[in-house]
């Protein structure tokens, strides 16, 4: 019995119609046409601040720790991400500390960095600093390279 039809009779031929589906022998799944794109936005100016953490100074950071997460909290406005780099794994003290501080001019991105309590107290015995372009990512909620980079049929 096909779906309840109790005689050949009550079988009707199904009707036939078309989709459009994109571009012949390309799956919908399959093309970037059907993907969600993200919103293009302009690249924001960005320096990476690198700073080496000077031996011996973890209780000075103990003790500066509050002050310096304050002093983090307050410069938001430019401070994008600030982290710490364990190049001696994760049980030991952070070999680096970095900063991708927004800003066009990387002297004023590093004086920001040297106004924090951590830099002047002495825990850093080295800041470089390197101009950086973020590419994607959600403090950009979007991408910084041109749309017709990666969706050229347009």
């Amino acid at each position: 019995c096909i779906f309840g039809a109790t005689s050949e009779a009550d079988i009707v031929e199904p009707e036939l119609v078309q989709l459009e589906v994109g571009e012949l022998g390309i799956s919908q799944a399959a093309t970037l046409d059907w993907i969600g794109r993200p919103e293009q936005v302009a690249a924001i100016e960005t320096q990476l601040v690198q700073c080496a953490t000077a031996p011996n100074t973890d209780h000075l950071r103990t003790t500066l720790g509050p002050q310096y997460l304050r002093y983090l909290e307050l410069h938001l406005d430019h401070i994008s991400y600030a982290g710490q780099l364990y190049a001696d794994g994760r049980e030991n003290p952070p070999s680096d500390r970095l900063y991708f501080v927004q800003h066009e001019e990387p002297d004023t991105a590093l004086e920001i960095i040297q106004n924090s309590p951590y830099y002047r107290a002495g825990v850093y015995s080295t800041c470089t600093v390197s101009p950086f372009s973020a590419l994607l990512g959600n403090t950009l909620e979007g991408v910084a390279w041109p749309q017709n980079a990666i969706y050229p049929r347009e």
